[in-house]
């Protein structure tokens, strides 16, 4: 616990050192990735001894500081860490404008330091302390470019749910400190039974839920991650939503999984509609940096829908634990090629000028280190073998035929269905990630651009080591061991066996070992090489998929919304497009006709149901206008009625 300290306090020391010495940023960004590589090590040494370090300070500001980190929290407190450490370092040659102002840095640590604490808090008032620093922070920096209407907006919506959410998890939080008798979590222990540890579970869980981004609550999710900064979008899809999975297990799963079955059967079978919409939206999506917020949410349903299917399992049973497995380590795949992806389309969208796919082209071919880890993020996210992407998706689909084969029909029924749903969103985020990488990258360039930022060194070897991360994990999938003693922490097992670091599989399930599969491949590119240099017959060059032409030019290639047209069609509405796909658009230029038309898209769940909320609200504000007249005598009448209820309440 130590170590973790000191590197919490590097972090903090950069925030200080990035305001008290505005000029040189250096010592701002050096302390913060040494804090971070500091709880990261720590992290490694809980998840290797397997114990339970804690640290707690007298009463501070009503209450003392909590922590406690276990084997779920060093997993989750280590993958948190990583991403942030990745993150800053962008950050130093991705920054300008408001991003590189004294202000802006202070508010990064403040963002990575509650990101690395909620994951360790041993008490209600230190996660709550901790939950709100986070969803305070990260709105101030989605928000930074505040003169932009969108950005405007984004930060409104991301303030109305985060809010919304962060109050069930108080109100729920609460309520399990009146079930256990104890603010400190380590007093929590399961077996509880009665009508208030059920409202602590949908409480909680319908807030942990808003924050991962499940359906019906993830509208801010497409709308601030656009906005945001990209190292900022980075830290939120690839640590933030993580922290909501994590919530759900620690608070609802290991303590009230026992209670309320039908509520996991509700969240089984809402997860996976909610990933299959974030799949249609995010094929559909021309924006790039949209189309990674959908397939964020995409990724934390489905494992959120794994969570449910594993407390249906029943708690100790093998089918459970390799379902939490799963889930745990699909989000932890997810938060290594997303963070990379989301740096990655930052970097583009600095060289090109714009984060619609309809204007990019060309990206591989001028400026291949910006584009080559986009290409492998897209890879990974498809879920291809030899990159991280594939490990998570591989240990989903043997937990979920695992689950399929017990005799049990709920349990196979709810299986099936999730089963289901995976096969359909991997299949729709395929399309969106060719899309992003074939024609936003691998195209042909569709127009001249200027870069709008001179290449930084830090940027690139950011993006390539982070590339490479993303590789490795898929070749040497060992690093399963940390889920799978996380896992241990909610489904109570006995221990948690070792995998071979090498192999890949999934309790009984078919035995894959990456690293010779990526052997025999370069053997059989090796020897197709070969053969073509010693064989004496000519090989004719030509264009691929030419069609027998000489020359090619831009109009003949996809644009990114005539790509996406047959999806829409298919679910149009879901889609909801802002114009008619059968009507032909008057094109006004040779380059509109090029891009195909840009497309707008609406969410369905947004237009029915928020934004009815929103008009509402909107008429209830202006009806209570009068009552701010600006008298203190009524002011005050207000805060002592206020008071006389909350006495009422308390009194209860």
């Amino acid at each position: 616990m130590i170590l973790s300290l000191v590197g919490l306090g590097l972090v903090l020391l950069g925030g200080v050192l990035a305001l008290v010495l505005p000029r040189v940023a250096g010592a701002f960004y050096l302390s913060v990735v040494l804090g971070c590589a500091a709880v990261a090590t720590a992290d490694v040494g809980v998840l290797v001894s397997g114990g339970t370090p804690s640290f707690s300070t007298p009463d501070l500001f009503l209450s003392g500081v909590s922590l406690r980190l276990d084997a779920l929290g060093a997993y989750v407190q280590g993958l948190v860490a990583l991403v942030c450490m990745v993150s800053v370092i962008f950050l130093a040659g991705y920054a300008r404008g408001r991003l590189a102002t004294p202000a802006a840095r202070g508010l990064v640590a403040l963002f990575v330091v509650s990101l690395l604490l909620v994951p360790a808090s041993g008490d209600v008032v230190s996660f709550l302390y901790a939950w709100e620093l986070m969803a305070l922070s990260s709105l101030v920096l989605v928000a930074l470019d505040v003169e932009r209407a969108a950005v405007r907006t984004a930060a409104l919506w991301y303030a109305g749910v985060t809010q919304g959410g962060g109050a069930l998890i108080i109100a729920g939080l609460v309520t399990g400190d009146r079930v256990f008798g104890s603010s400190s979590f380590s007093h929590w222990r399961g077996g509880h039974h009665g009508a208030s540890l059920v409202a602590m579970l949908l409480l909680s869980s319908l807030g942990f839920l808003a924050k991962a981004g499940v359906a019906p609550l993830h509208v801010w999710l497409p709308r601030a991650h656009p906005e945001a900064p990209a190292p900022v979008s980075a830290m939120m899809s690839g640590a933030m939503t993580l922290l909501g999975v994590y919530g759900l297990l620690r608070f609802d799963v290991a303590l009230a999984g026992a209670v309320a079955p039908w509520w996991w059967g509700v969240l089984t079978v809402v997860s996976s509609l909610s990933a299959v919409y974030a799949a249609i939206h995010a094929a559909s999506a021309s924006d790039a940096k949209r189309l990674l917020a959908y397939s964020t949410m995409e990724v934390t349903s489905t494992a959120s829908s794994l969570v449910g299917l594993a407390v249906l399992a029943g708690e100790g049973s093998a089918s459970s634990r390799s379902l939490l497995v799963a889930a745990l380590g699909l989000v932890g795949a997810h938060a290594l090629y997303k963070t990379l992806l989301f740096l990655g389309v930052g970097r583009v969208e600095r060289l090109v000028g714009t984060r619609s796919l309809d204007e990019w082209g060309g990206v591989l071919r001028a400026h291949p280190r910006a584009g080559g880890p986009v290409v492998i993020g897209a890879l990974a996210a498809m879920g291809l073998p030899l990159t991280v992407g594939f490990v998570g998706e591989w240990w989903a689909l043997q937990s979920l035929l695992r689950a399929v084969s017990e005799r049990r029909w709920s349990l196979t029924l709810e299986a099936v269905v999730v089963l289901g749903a995976l096969a359909l969103s991997v299949g729709l985020v395929v399309v969106a990630m060719m899309k992003l990488a074939g024609i936003g990258i691998l195209s042909r360039a569709r127009r001249e651009w200027r870069e709008t930022q001179p290449p930084s060194g830090w940027m690139e070897i950011t993006l390539g080591l982070l590339a490479l991360l993303v590789v490795l994990a898929g070749l040497v999938p060992g690093w399963m061991n940390a889920p799978s003693r996380a896992a241990c922490v909610v489904a109570r097992c006995p221990g948690s066996s070792t995998l071979d670091p090498w192999s890949l599989s999934a309790s009984g399930g078919v035995l894959l070992r990456p690293a010779l599969l990526a052997l025999g491949g370069l053997a059989l590119s090796a020897v197709i090489v070969f053969s073509r240099r010693i064989s004496h017959s000519g090989v004719r060059a030509t264009i691929a998929w030419a069609c027998g032409r000489a020359t090619l030019s831009p109009r003949m290639q996809y644009s990114a919304s005539s790509f996406a047209e047959p999806v829409e069609r298919v679910f149009v509405d879901v889609v909801r497009p802002d114009r008619n796909l059968d009507a032909l658009d008057e094109v006004r230029s040779d380059h509109a006709l090029a891009l195909g038309g840009v497309r707008e898209h609406r969410d369905a769940v947004e237009q029915h149901l928020y934004e009815p909320l929103a008009r509402g609200a909107r008429e209830l504000a202006r009806r209570a206008r009068p009552a701010a007249n600006g008298s203190v005598n009524l002011y005050a009448t207000y805060g002592l009625l206020v008071l006389l209820a909350l006495l009422v309440v308390v009194g209860r």
